[in-house]
């Protein structure tokens, strides 16, 4: 039976957390540039953290291409962040 380290699965947890918190904050319509930046940083982590189960032995192939778009999903809202972090971006 395949397992998946205890530790990526902690991992991932503490990074989709950070990001909830951060999502509730950004959502809230008090976006700040605190805000951005953690929204930023929140979807990068839970980009990273998607990408490492890709890196689990045995894991079949259709699984790999879950978590590798799940990691694209999050890098591309991290992106998305960032330029509303820009000057001129928007921050709505």
């Amino acid at each position: 039976m395949l397992r998946v380290p205890e530790q990526m699965v902690k991992r991932w947890e503490s990074a989709y957390r950070f990001y909830q918190e951060a999502n509730l904050i950004a959502g809230s319509g008090r976006v700040s540039d605190v805000a951005v930046a953690d929204m930023v940083r929140a979807s990068r982590e839970v980009a990273t953290a998607w990408r490492a189960f890709s890196y689990v032995d045995e894991l079949p192939w259709w699984a790999v291409a879950a978590v590798a778009t799940a990691a694209q999903a999050f890098e591309g809202q991290a992106r998305e962040w960032e330029r509303r972090a820009r000057p001129g971006g928007d921050q709505q």
